[in-house]
């Protein structure tokens, strides 16, 4: 009766453990299911890690407090106040924190978050890229004057006073300018390697020169 008893119980712990590691898959799914604009079901997860955070739904035109985590898809804003902080989970692990006074709006969310898009209208956010992306995948952040494209890696972006700067942690991250229309360039594009920052990026009409490579500097410790 004791080893019935003793086996009853492990079985229970087993099938609680399993429970625990897909809180994250459960909460994405169950969260919300309206689609995406593109018609999909693509989301991430929304976790509110610091003081405020607020989120504006594709279509609303009013941002809410996050208080607890919630589902997020293409289309949706999330900002936070002086000392607020979120983290977001991306269905294939890539993590996007956005930090202390700042707001991003999800522009492309496709794929399992293999093809993610990310405009800082203001801010600071760092992102980490679990794993390479094949052919046709990628992970981009972009500001008003610059664009920042990996295919795996750590890196930090910045967007205030309207400048933009970029910081690699880990790999490289491709820079590339907007011109005046607020199109990508390739022309002066770099890549940037670990432990260096991009001095700030300006687009072309603000006195970039077609063509110059955007300036980097090594950090020092």
């Amino acid at each position: 009766m004791k080893y019935l008893i003793g086996l009853v119980v492990l079985v229970g712990v087993i099938i609680g453990v399993m429970a625990l590691s897909s809180k994250d898959q459960v909460a994405i799914q169950g969260e919300s299911s309206s689609p995406s604009p593109s018609g999909s079901l693509e989301q991430g997860l929304l976790l509110s890690v610091q003081s405020t955070v607020e989120l504006k739904r594709a279509g609303q035109t009013s941002y809410q407090a996050v208080d607890r985590s919630t589902s997020i898809s293409q289309g949706d804003a999330v900002r936070t106040n002086a000392t607020g902080r979120a983290r977001i989970k991306w269905p294939n692990g890539t993590i996007t924190v956005v930090e202390e006074d700042s707001e991003i709006v999800i522009t492309t969310l496709q794929d399992g978050g293999n093809k993610s898009s990310i405009h800082l209208v203001l801010g600071d956010v760092w992102a980490k890229v679990n794993r390479v992306l094949g052919t046709g995948e990628y992970y981009e952040i972009e500001s008003d004057d610059a664009v920042a494209a990996v295919r795996g890696t750590v890196f930090r972006m910045r967007h205030r006073n309207k400048e933009t700067s970029v910081q690699g942690i880990e790999r490289t991250v491709r820079l590339m300018r907007k011109d005046a229309q607020g199109k990508r360039q390739e022309a002066g594009a770099v890549d940037l390697p670990e432990g260096f920052v991009s001095e700030r990026i300006l687009r072309f009409q603000q006195g970039s020169a077609s063509g110059t490579p955007i300036p980097l500097r090594r950090l020092t410790d």
